[in-house]
């Protein structure tokens, strides 16, 4: 796994991971979408995103935020 920066080729992606996750544990509002929509502005005020690279043999259980190879992965 490897840590890397944002950049604007991962916009999509970032989004629609972001409002997963709100939508499975909160509630979307109104100012979540609007700093997704507008991250590139939120990313020019100094605001840092980092992502999480993973190999794609790897699932996060999100329940407890471990890593387990797929073929052994339980929900």
């Amino acid at each position: 796994m490897k840590i890397i920066k944002y950049q604007d080729k991962y916009k999509n992606a970032f989004i629609q991971l972001n409002l997963a996750w709100i939508e499975r544990f909160y509630r979307v509002e109104e100012s979540d979408i609007n700093m997704l929509e507008h991250i590139d502005d939120h990313i020019q005020n100094g605001a840092m995103v980092y992502l999480l690279h993973k190999p794609v043999s790897w699932d996060i259980n999100a329940r407890n935020g471990f890593f387990y190879p797929h073929s052994s992965h339980k929900t």
